[in-house]
């Protein structure tokens, strides 16, 4: 990642370039020493804690990853961000203190290359383009005297509402291709014993366009967030490096595109990714265009691309 990107703590407490592409989560939280003054709690209301996604960085590898501030105002002006485990906290506390270590990515990034997100929603909202609930109920509340019913006015807030999806309303629908080792069920379940493989020869080179198909129901469901599980290296080359997302249109019955261009990075964790503006869609596509050895040389076949569990909020 480029420099004006990235800090790491140096060995006198205080923050300067990194050369490498992370940072030790330990490095982040603890206040510098030689008597420099610890950074600030927070930097324009920006506070320890607060939920972000990375974006507009140089590098496409931590765009779009979302994390916690750890460090609101380092001495460079930065903010240092720890990567996963935001969205899903039950995955992190069903890991080992070890391999949570492990797995622990921290980066320091400028202010204008995090946005502000919020936790994933637990009740209906509005479809997106439309004025809130409250905001309609007043509205449509003027006309109630002349001659629209409180219960009529409910239910034309109603038809507007969508439902934020839960784990219980993913299903797996199809894939384009499978190796045929376990179900297709088996990338909703947090087991690393499991996965799915495309079938062999879909990715000449590590490069091709295998997908996994996804639906919620009858009705659309807004997706704000995406998870991904992966074996790294180098015990995961079949593992997806380069992916996006496709959304149902279902008035012109064609997949459009619900993502930018998504990288996970070479961590066992489950990554996590905003996606904004957030999804409404009755089914969607994860569209794998690339593996992990596409640009490594083995000895073995790497024609295939797999994982090991998706997961949506």
């Amino acid at each position: 990642m480029s420099s004006d990107n990235l800090e790491s703590t140096n060995a006198h407490g205080g923050y300067v370039v990194a050369p490498a592409e992370e940072m030790r989560a330990d490095d982040l939280e603890h206040a510098p020493a030689s008597g420099r003054q610890p950074p600030h709690k927070c930097i324009e209301n920006l506070e320890v804690g607060t939920l972000v996604a990375l974006t507009g960085l140089r590098k496409d590898m931590y765009n779009q990853h979302v994390g916690r501030v750890v460090v609101a105002s380092t001495q460079g002006g930065r903010v240092g961000v720890r990567l996963d485990g935001a969205i899903w906290e039950d995955d992190v506390q069903g890991s080992s203190k070890s391999k949570r270590q492990t797995n622990d990515i921290s980066i320091a990034v400028r202010v204008e290359n995090i946005r502000l997100c919020r936790s994933p929603l637990r009740q209906d909202i509005t479809v997106s383009g439309t004025r809130g609930a409250n905001e309609l109920s007043l509205l449509l509340g003027k006309w109630q005297d002349r001659s629209l019913s409180c219960e009529l006015s409910s239910r034309i807030v109603s038809w507007l509402l969508i439902s934020p999806v839960q784990d219980s309303d993913v299903r797996v629908s199809g894939c384009s291709s499978q190796r045929g080792d376990f179900p297709l069920s088996a990338v909703l379940e947090r087991d690393e014993s499991t996965w799915w493989i495309s079938a062999p020869g879909t990715m000449s080179s590590g490069e091709g366009s295998e997908h996994l198909e996804f639906s919620f129901g009858v009705l659309p469901r807004r997706i704000s967030y995406f998870g991904i599980r992966i074996p790294p290296m180098p015990f995961g080359p079949l593992s997806v490096r380069v992916f996006h997302i496709l959304a149902l249109d279902e008035v012109s019955n064609s997949w459009v595109a619900a993502s930018p261009q998504l990288l996970t990075l070479n961590n066992s964790s489950l990554q996590e990714f905003s996606l904004s503006p957030p999804i409404e869609a009755s089914k969607l596509r994860v569209v794998c265009v690339r593996n992990a050895a596409a640009d490594t040389e083995f000895s073995f076949s790497t024609d295939c691309i797999g994982l090991f569990q998706v997961r949506f909020a």
